[in-house]
């Protein structure tokens, strides 16, 4: 799940989440990578965690230097903030990774491009 900048305060104070009982199957397996692949030439980003409470950490989980791809090992139902880097006050996107993704062995993938 993507949140767009302008939704993100709202959307942040809820925190990440937890999954609530035993889950089976397809499921039971929580683990999730996530990597960020920065397309851009001059600029670098970083993810920040959002904790159950809604806190953002204010060091970053993963910097993502132009033209790289980094990743960082989560669970699902957790939150970040995708922010600039190393001016840290602008705010890109949230992302969730809302449940495993199987297909591709738990691991999701965020492009980051220009507009042009």
């Amino acid at each position: 799940q993507l949140v767009s900048a302008s939704d993100f305060p709202s959307w942040a104070f809820s925190g990440s989440g937890r999954l609530r009982g035993r889950p089976t199957g397809l499921r039971a397996d929580q683990r999730a990578l996530l990597s960020v692949y920065n397309c851009c030439d001059d600029i670098s980003m970083a993810a920040h965690w959002i904790d159950w409470s809604g806190e953002e950490r204010t060091a970053p989980d993963l910097v993502s230097h132009p033209q790289r791809c980094d990743m960082v090992q989560t669970y699902t139902l957790h939150n970040f903030a995708l922010r600039l880097h190393p001016q840290q006050q602008v705010v890109l996107c949230g992302i969730r990774i809302t449940e495993r993704p199987h297909h591709t062995g738990g691991h999701a993938v965020i492009f980051v491009t220009k507009a042009k």
